[in-house]
């Protein structure tokens, strides 16, 4: 699930009453897998890792806007 554009300027406005909501690991609408959000501003790449199977693939997060 991406965020709407308004969604995700409401987020990074502040202007949000639960920031969790959309931020972190949600499972995805048609239960295929799952989203991973981050917010970590002044940073160049996160990844995120599974932690049941460690040594597994680590997945690089997309930046948007």
């Amino acid at each position: 699930m991406i965020l709407t554009k308004e969604e995700l300027e409401n987020l990074v406005n502040l202007r949000t009453q639960n920031p969790h909501q959309w931020l972190g690991m949600h499972p995805l609408g048609d239960g295929t897998g799952v989203v991973v959000r981050a917010m970590i501003p002044d940073v160049e790449s996160v990844e995120a890792a599974p932690l049941s199977a460690r040594g597994g693939p680590r997945i690089a997060l997309e930046r948007l806007g």
